[in-house]
């Protein structure tokens, strides 16, 4: 069963005999209004939408969160699954996207196709569209707005991508300007901010520019056999 609570919570959804609208929780005003698995020819199952407006606008979709104001608003067709929205507006502006976790008011808002996000913080993801981003700290990874932003890592205050193509970047650290923009595609900066300070220090904690390294036979290539190396040794001269 359903459980609808709210003016107009639910009030257009639309099923046929082929298509389902089961186990869903609307809670709050507008809330899952305009759900209609008919129209799309598919289920709408097992989603939860609390607040004024939470997915207002889904047409279908199944096993999604929306929690806030706004969350999960949808728009033009509207039927992924998977999603996570917790948080005023958050992911308001989906529509195909799936498996995105976005917790925090706006947090990844203008996302709308895209999938296996995870932004969690105020604006976290704000202008995000791309796949495989990870973006946690206030506006973290805020323009990730590219079409090819894929398997980004933003960690930090304000941290954010390079104006690239924007793929495979990690980016940990933080800035108030909101400059720490990463250096290209398949690279990681470590940036250090100074409160109060434009000094960016990052340090080792062995208090070295050397870092460890390791020597491990699954990250070598070209590993061959030396067959002389055992006469060389033999050849070797041991005086005392």
């Amino acid at each position: 069963g359903n459980i609808l609570i709210g003016d107009d919570a639910g009030k257009d959804v639309d099923v046929d005999t082929s298509d389902t609208f089961k186990n869903n929780v609307a809670i709050g005003n507008n809330a899952l209004k305009f759900c209609d698995p008919k129209a799309a020819s598919d289920t709408s199952d097992d989603n939860v939408a609390i607040g004024y407006n939470a997915m207002l606008n889904r047409d279908s979709g199944d096993s999604n969160v929306a929690i806030g104001r706004g969350a999960m608003l949808g728009g033009g067709t509207c039927n992924g699954d998977n999603n996570i929205a917790i948080g005023n507006t958050a992911l308001q502006r989906i529509t195909t996207g799936h498996s995105n976790v976005c917790i925090g008011t706006d947090a990844g808002e203008d996302l709308t196709d895209g999938f296996q996000n995870v932004f969690i913080g105020h604006q976290a993801g704000l202008d995000a569209t791309g796949d495989y981003n990870i973006a946690i700290g206030f506006e973290a990874g805020k323009s990730l707005s590219h079409g090819g932003s894929l398997g980004n890592i933003c960690i930090g205050y304000k941290v954010i991508g390079s104006n690239g193509g924007e793929y495979f970047q990690t980016v940990i650290g933080g800035n108030a300007s909101g400059t720490d923009e990463g250096k290209g595609n398949n690279s990681t900066l470590l940036s250090g901010w100074t409160v109060g300070t434009s000094d960016h220090e990052t340090y080792n904690a062995e208090n070295t520019t050397v870092f460890d390294t390791t020597s491990d036979r699954r990250i070598k290539k070209n590993i061959v056999d030396y067959p002389s190396a055992l006469s060389k040794i033999e050849q070797l001269q041991i005086r005392n």
